[in-house]
């Protein structure tokens, strides 16, 4: 995970858009800078987020997810 300074150090050389169009997430974003803060990578992984509240007893698995889009700006 990362911040999201490290997010824009790490990032400047990608196409960022790109990359999530290529796995058929929608993109719209104010700027380059702006989508670049929101890379995956800046994000824990979901997968263990869930498993860990399953786990806990705080939250119950029903579905699986998968992203559609970004949308920031």
């Amino acid at each position: 995970m990362w911040s999201r300074r490290r997010a824009l150090h790490e990032t400047e050389n990608r196409d960022v858009a790109n990359e999530l169009r290529s796995k058929g997430i929608a993109v719209r974003a104010a700027s380059r800078e702006v989508l670049r803060q929101e890379v995956p990578d800046a994000y824990k992984d979901v997968d263990v987020v869930v498993d860990v509240c399953h786990s806990a007893g705080i939250a119950r698995k029903v579905a699986q997810m998968r992203p559609l889009c970004v949308v920031k700006g």
